[in-house]
């Protein structure tokens, strides 16, 4: 029996970082020089671009204004950026000369921030032409799959010879292609579905590169399994949603979100963390102020339900 959908992949900020420690193994590997499968191009670029977490201006769950709790993530000025923030996300561009995005079909718009999903079947090699296109050094870090150690996308704190030209740590306005491999055991087990997902992210400054909004998806697919694009062809629509937090204190724009948003404010006073909500709650965990407005919990980069509704 056809499966209607499959819903790949929900993945926590805590969950990534696990998952980036168990990958660490992978570094050393051994990558075969014989691939069965087709090499699979993608052309993506790290971009810098405004992001409106609450495009619609409105608590859609409410179908009201924010109020509340709602509101000390999505009021501007007095000391708070509002629902508006500069962030780095992955977009995919037709080709190698990078001058159009690949536009996205109104299905996957739900995506937001994420960058394209990269599909690929057991046996495949991928192959990224990545540009960075920001005002970082930036990087693509994959999980799951396989690949020599200038191909990683993280930079190691002792260095490593030739690291200035490798991928783990690529300049502004510079372009990388990474290959890597994907292994039979970066596929599903015996008892998997089709297919499932592993993450990619930046890993030059994990901490801020991730919080700054640098993060997308891998689907592998079962040997055998996959149509010519590399989708599993046992499933008519998949859902990659992430569950997380961006730490806005932690983004490397906050000082230009600082600047751009509140003009000159008192730094005493937005730096300030209340222990209280908006209610007068007693909140020693998030309470009020800037530093909690900041740390924004969405899906997909939108909050109280402005993400695009996925169809099944």
């Amino acid at each position: 029996m056809r499966k209607p959908f499959s819903r790949v992949g929900g993945i926590s900020l805590a969950a990534l970082i696990a998952v980036c420690i168990g990958a660490f193994v992978v570094v050393g590997h051994r990558v075969s020089a014989q691939q069965s499968g087709q090499v699979r191009t993608y052309y993506i670029a790290a971009d810098e671009i405004d992001w409106n977490y609450l495009p619609s201006g409105v608590d859609e769950m409410m179908g009201m204004q924010p109020s509340g709790y709602a509101k000390l993530y999505t009021q501007h000025g007095h000391g708070y950026i509002g629902s508006v923030y500069r962030k780095a996300v992955y977009r995919e561009y037709t080709d190698a000369t990078f001058r159009q995005v690949k536009p996205r079909a109104v299905r996957e718009r739900y995506l937001g921030l994420v960058g394209p999903i990269i599909h690929a079947e057991v046996g495949d090699t991928i192959r990224i032409v990545f540009r960075n296109h920001g005002t970082h050094p930036y990087s693509i870090h994959p999980h799951g799959v396989s690949y020599t150690p200038p191909m990683e996308g993280a930079r190691h704190g002792g260095g490593m010879p030739g690291q200035a030209a490798d991928g783990n740590s690529v300049a502004p306005g510079k372009t990388f292609t990474y290959v890597w491999q994907v292994p039979e055991r970066a596929g599903p087990a015996a008892n998997d579905p089709s297919s499932i997902v592993w993450a990619y992210h930046s890993h030059v400054d994990e901490r801020r590169d991730v919080n700054s909004g640098l993060i997308g998806s891998i689907v592998v697919t079962r040997r055998g399994s996959a149509r010519p694009d590399g989708t599993p062809n046992d499933v008519d629509r998949e859902f990659v949603t992430y569950f997380m937090y961006f730490d806005e204190n932690h983004s490397w724009f906050l000082k230009d979100n600082m600047r751009r948003f509140l003009g000159k404010p008192d730094l005493k006073k937005i730096y300030a963390t209340a222990p209280f909500d908006s209610t007068g709650d007693f909140d020693p965990f998030m309470g009020s102020g800037m530093p909690a407005a900041n740390f924004k919990a969405n899906i997909n980069g939108y909050q109280f339900a402005n993400m695009p509704t996925p169809v099944m």
